[in-house]
């Protein structure tokens, strides 16, 4: 893949937004593509809001990206899991065998607004508001659908898909091509809990 590629990635989430940030410091011109609204504009829909548990190797991206201290300055680390039992007695379940073996927790939304803003600084072009309705391989063509229904056209050299599990462009791309892909859903959900601090500003558990 040479720097005078016109490289498209569909998907501006968390990998999309980093995987633009690598290239572009690289070098390379890149339009990145979301179906959401800009995150940094409009409220984050409480089903993306749950936080994640940054390791090494995420540690790692954000170094390459130029964005470890950046992101450091929010997440706060977490040595273990907290086991409750019936009783009402706890028990720590460290992540490591060493106290500075952790992982860190990271706000999704506040780290996705980090990579986007990172993204813009090193000249990504970034659509929000279209969602990919139909991929033509053979002209190179992707078309996007807004939220008014408005058709946009988009020519492309190469594409990347970074756009989830229910991705669009895989779906295009096994539309005519067999990828192999095999979809099993999962029988549960999860369920989010927001614990204040209390009046001294400590964690409550």
């Amino acid at each position: 893949m040479s720097q005078n590629q016109h490289l498209t990635i569909v998907g501006a989430g968390l990998a999309g937004s980093l995987l633009a940030v690598l290239l572009a410091r690289r070098g390379m011109t890149i339009e990145l593509f979301e179906r959401y609204p800009d995150p940094r504009q409009h409220k984050i829909p409480a089903g993306r809001s749950i936080n994640l548990a940054l390791a090494e190797r995420g540690r790692a991206a954000l170094a390459h990206a130029g964005l470890l201290e950046r992101v450091a300055s929010f997440a706060l680390p977490m040595a273990g899991r907290m086991l409750h039992d019936e009783s009402g007695q706890t028990r720590l379940q460290r992540y490591g065998q060493r106290d500075d073996e952790v992982i860190w927790s990271v706000h999704r939304g506040q780290l996705n607004q980090t990579l986007l803003d990172a993204a813009d600084a090193h000249g990504v072009s970034i659509h929000f508001d279209r969602r990919l309705s139909r991929a033509d391989f053979d002209a190179g063509q992707l078309h996007f659908l807004d939220s008014q229904d408005q058709r946009h056209a988009h020519d492309f050299d190469l594409v990347i898909g970074c756009d989830g599990a229910g991705s669009a462009l895989r779906q295009a791309m096994q539309s005519v091509t067999e990828l192999g892909i095999r979809e099993q859903a999962l029988g549960h959900g999860y369920l989010e809990l927001s614990i204040p601090p209390d009046a001294a500003g400590d964690f409550r558990m």
